[in-house]
């Protein structure tokens, strides 16, 4: 199966209760208190609008990822990557949003720093395999690391 683009794994991910933006630290981090798809009501409540979103597109984006969340995990996919159709404007308008707020608040560089200060990186996986770069070869044998231990 396809992996998810960041714009249908912000919206699964918030359609619930709006998590993480109605988290402290989340909303610390990247300084954004509310997704454009957020109900009217609190986009009021926040001024009425979202940073670096065209306030003409929030109704648009609303429906989108109203649909969206409608949608069997299965159907999520293939509608996610439509091209055309009448929520092509909030699809486009959210996906350029989350792309903008990943970069806003360097996200994947967070990441990246988390998973190596917890030695879970690709690298350490490699090294703690026995695969570093003096032993990988044209083939793999992934013995040595098999352990009869608990």
């Amino acid at each position: 199966m396809p992996s998810q683009s960041f714009a249908a794994t912000w919206l699964t991910f918030s359609a619930e209760d709006l998590a993480p933006w109605r988290w402290e630290q989340w909303t610390a981090f990247c300084g954004i208190s509310l997704p454009p798809w957020a109900p009217k009501d609190l986009v009021d409540q926040d001024g009425g609008k979202v940073p670096n979103f065209p306030t003409d597109l929030l109704e648009a984006a609303r429906t989108f990822a109203a649909n969206y969340n409608g949608k069997s995990t299965t159907a999520r996919a293939a509608y996610i990557r439509k091209q055309s159709d009448n929520d092509a404007a909030g699809r486009n308008a959210i996906a350029d949003w989350i792309t903008w707020m990943m970069a806003k608040c360097k996200f994947q560089k967070e990441v990246t720093r988390i998973i190596q200060d917890a030695h879970c990186h690709p690298r350490d996986f490699m090294q703690q395999m026995g695969w570093g770069p003096t032993k990988v070869s044209g083939s793999i044998d992934p013995s040595p690391a098999i352990s009869d231990s608990p």
